[in-house]
């Protein structure tokens, strides 16, 4: 019996299901999963490396006008559908100035969270 959890790649359709409902089952979600982590054949979690559509972005607050993102964002959502996603995430701090635009903009609010930098 290994103690460390295994991380595997996700082959399978069959596969996916199932880190879907153990996600959901511990009342939560993961977004296009690309590996499952496992301990004694339990999925005990997951992660998507590199699957998810993001754009990040910064605007200047007294330079770029509304008509300008609008602008913008039709030049992305151009950029983002040539890359093959015609749908995306875009991160929008609290702050922002753009924030209580964005459903306006088409974009809905998936969850309450922080997205941190990291790495080696």
């Amino acid at each position: 019996m290994n103690s460390f959890p295994t991380v595997r790649m996700i082959q399978t359709l069959e596969q996916e299901a199932r880190v879907l409902q153990a996600a959901r089952d511990n009342n939560d979600s993961i977004i296009h999963p690309s590996h499952l982590v496992e301990r004694n054949g339990e999925i005990i979690g997951a992660s998507s490396f590199g699957r998810v559509p993001v754009l990040l972005l910064w605007n200047h607050t007294e330079k770029v006008s509304a008509r300008d993102s609008m602008h913008l964002k039709r030049v992305y959502d151009s950029i983002m559908e040539t890359k093959g996603f015609p749908r995306y995430f875009i991160a929008c701090n609290e702050n922002s100035p753009y924030n209580s635009h964005m459903k306006r903009f088409g974009f809905n609010p998936i969850w309450k969270t922080e997205i941190f930098e990291g790495g080696v």
